[in-house]
Formats: C-alpha cells, structure tokens, sequence
C-alpha cells in the first residue's frame, strides 16, 4: 500500500478509534519495556555474527510508554488503551488530566518510527 493510500484510510478514521498493532519485538527490562529493531534489514548479517546482542538498536520506554506498549493486544483502539492506562496509573506521577492527546501523540510517534502500524492499514 503506498502512502497516498494510507493517508486517504488514515484520514478517514479518527484518532481514538485506530487499533495499533505491534511489528517489532521488545524485551522487559526493570519492569519497562525495551524495543528491538535490527540493524541490518538482511537476514545474512544475523545468521553469520556471533554476538547476537549488538545485531538490535534497543528503545528504552519510560513508565508510559511501558504502559501503552503493554496495553496494546491488537484489538484496543486507542481510546480503550487510554481509559486503560487511565485505571491502572490513577497513584501515578504523571498527569492524567491531559492522557488523551499525549498518547495520541506517542502512538503517531511510534507509528511514524515504524514500530507500529494499525489494523486499519493493514487488513485492508
């Protein structure tokens, strides 16, 4: 699908009712999550290094996006991953007044890092 294609989908839906979907892999680390992307987009590079660990750049997410990360399961829109977050970090330190837009941004951010997409783009 090209870009032209996924902006006129994009557009057509509104923001708290896209469904992220993960495509890349993470570990947890000190009860936040870290993301891997591979370095090298061949394979070949994987199968001949022996230090498997320096094949990832590594993304450490704060105490959000740890929480926005694990929320979703590629059936929650956004506004359902929110409310989420909402019930879980009500004793938290950060501001929950204005959630709604900071995840919107942070969802748009990962899916402009490619490390998410939606359903919507996908299935379609």
């Amino acid at each position: 699908m090209n870009f032209l294609e996924r902006r006129k989908i994009l557009k057509s839906i509104s923001a708290p009712d896209l469904i992220p979907v993960r495509i890349r892999s993470n570990e947890v680390e000190e009860g936040k999550v870290v993301i891997l992307i591979p370095k090298f987009a061949s394979r070949i590079y994987h199968l001949f290094s022996p230090r498997l660990e320096k094949l990832f750049f590594r993304i450490k997410l704060d105490e959000l996006g740890t929480a926005a990360w694990n929320a979703i399961d590629d059936k929650r829109n956004i506004k359902e991953i929110c409310d989420i977050i909402r019930e879980e970090h009500k004793e938290t330190a950060f501001d929950l007044n204005d959630l709604d837009n900071r995840l919107e941004k942070y969802i748009s951010l990962l899916y402009e890092k490619r490390l998410i997409s939606f359903r919507q783009l996908l299935y379609e």
